[in-house]
């Protein structure tokens, strides 16, 4: 059994992998002084894989922690994915291919896999990203944004009276527009973001056509009920990606 671990600069998630099935992914939210701790939560006491695959886009100080904590628990080291010029029908836009996000990389492997069309794909987590990939597995480039929380988290930085971040999914007016100042703050950057994709996917589709929207990522739950184009939503994107190079090393 394949143990896929996808670290992100705020949450881990990861599923189990064996006989080409990915089970339900899971996630805790973590932070690096205490990514050990996450360890613990996570696995102590998940059944012991065979092998351990990661996307790590936390730096190497976390992926230090996680070696030793796997030798210890396991004896087993890690592989981390990286990301190259080409793998899985996928061909990488960047010049210095190494330089694209490896969690970037991985979903659009899986994108691919999963949908051979022209897509549009959004991760939306501490950072967004938006990357373009055409049907024959070519990706085109992306943008790279503050995510939803750290758009907020800016501002109330930088603003004094300003409100906390507050989930506003389950009391939406119907005109969508805010009457106190914590909705306004969480539906102004809901819509930069969803005007950001929206922006994009306008720009690009008179050149590339028709593109499909594929979103992932923690910060979905907020956006998901404003979006108002057709979507797919797949929040074990980057594990997908993962499953890729499991099966090429068979």
């Amino acid at each position: 059994m394949n143990l896929l671990i996808d670290i992100g600069n705020s949450c881990i998630k990861w599923a189990s992998f064996q006989h080409n099935q990915l089970t339900a992914q899971q996630r805790c939210a973590y932070q690096k002084s205490h990514v050990n701790d996450a360890f613990q939560q996570a696995w102590q006491t998940f059944p012991p894989p065979t092998a351990i695959w990661v996307s790590n886009v936390a730096g190497e100080e976390v992926a230090t922690a996680l070696q030793q904590w796997t030798q210890a628990q396991w004896g087993l080291t890690p592989q981390f994915a990286k990301s190259t010029a080409f793998a899985h029908g996928v061909t990488n836009a960047y010049q210095q291919p190494e330089k694209l996000g490896v969690d970037r990389w991985l979903g659009l492997m899986g994108a691919h896999h999963l949908i051979q069309d022209n897509l549009c794909v959004v991760d939306c987590g501490t950072a967004i990203t938006i990357d373009m990939i055409n049907q024959a597995g070519q990706h085109l480039g992306g943008l790279i944004v503050p995510g939803v929380i750290t758009m907020h988290q800016a501002l109330a930085k930088n603003a004094h009276a300003l409100a906390s971040y507050v989930s506003i999914a389950s009391n939406l007016q119907e005109n969508r527009l805010a009457t106190d100042t914590h909705a306004g703050i969480t539906l102004g950057t809901l819509y930069a973001v969803l005007g950001l994709i929206d922006y994009v996917m306008n720009r690009f589709e008179p050149t590339l056509g028709t593109l499909q929207l594929v979103l992932t990522g923690g910060s979905l739950p907020s956006l998901l009920p404003l979006l108002q184009r057709p979507y797919q939503h797949i929040p074990d994107l980057v594990l997908q990606g993962l499953t890729m190079m499991v099966t090429q090393n068979k």
